[in-house]
């Protein structure tokens, strides 16, 4: 009988029920006396799960019935980023709507907008966009999320961050920029699409490295190569004009 079960029984069976988003169980869970704070030793909640898996109606059950919706697990991830790593649009919007702090990082330093353009979910980058979020935020590694865009090829999150004015010359510690990101793993798009809205080929690292240095890939490179030709004929025809 459901009264002979465990605090810990009850907070396992919701958190069950909320990741497989079963809300009519969830419901009675919580009649029942199931704990809404209950979490797993890594310090997921249900309401966690439920945001994570996309669980809409479970998730807005959970937080009528007064669930934290900064609540963090042991690595600081709040139940927000969890739903942006996750490309969870509508729990995401939830969760903002009851209050989540859209500012909010892991342990790390990421915000819900850098998880978000790493997986490239341009749906929920958007809409963090759109709720304000920092777009030039940098997690403890330096990186911004046009270079988690860029790093992991996503032209479409990348298109998408410079034109809301992501800054193509930022800088992660020891010189890396968003090209030279892209150039090291080989991504030609968005290499091409960095370099249209003007990336400098010829910007170096620290240790004198550049996107052409680090590249990976014959397409890439020869993205770079073309690129770097015509800068410098730019740039000649300018210092030519000027000296005119």
């Amino acid at each position: 009988a459901s009264d002979a079960l465990t605090t810990d029984e009850l907070g396992q069976l919701l958190l069950d029920a909320a990741g497989a988003g079963d809300a009519e169980q969830v419901a009675k869970l919580l009649e029942t006396g199931a704990p809404l704070s209950w979490c797993r030793p890594d310090g997921w909640t249900a309401l966690m799960l439920a945001a994570e898996a996309g669980k809409s109606e479970v998730l807005s059950l959970l937080l009528d019935r007064g669930a934290d919706a900064n609540a963090r697990g042991k690595r600081g991830t709040p139940a927000l980023i969890a739903a942006a790593r996750a490309g969870q649009a509508a729990t995401t919007a939830l969760l903002l709507d009851h209050g989540a702090d859209l500012h909010c990082r892991t342990n790390a330093g990421w915000t819900a907008l850098i998880a978000a353009a790493q997986e490239g979910h341009c749906d929920v980058v958007r809409l963090l966009l759109d709720r304000g979020s920092d777009l030039e935020a940098k997690n403890s590694g330096g990186g911004t999320a046009l270079m988690l865009a860029a790093v992991e090829g996503h032209h479409d999150t990348a298109l998408l961050l410079l034109d809301r004015g992501a800054a193509l010359q930022a800088r992660a510690p020891v010189g890396w920029t968003p090209l030279m990101l892209a150039a090291r793993e080989g991504h030609a798009d968005v290499a091409r699409l960095l370099l249209r809205r003007g990336a400098d080929v010829e910007a170096r690292r620290d240790n004198g490295e550049d996107a052409i240095s680090v590249c990976d890939g014959d397409e890439c490179m020869r993205v770079l190569r073309d690129a770097e030709g015509l800068q410098r004929w730019l740039r000649r025809r300018c210092l030519a004009l000027w000296r005119h």
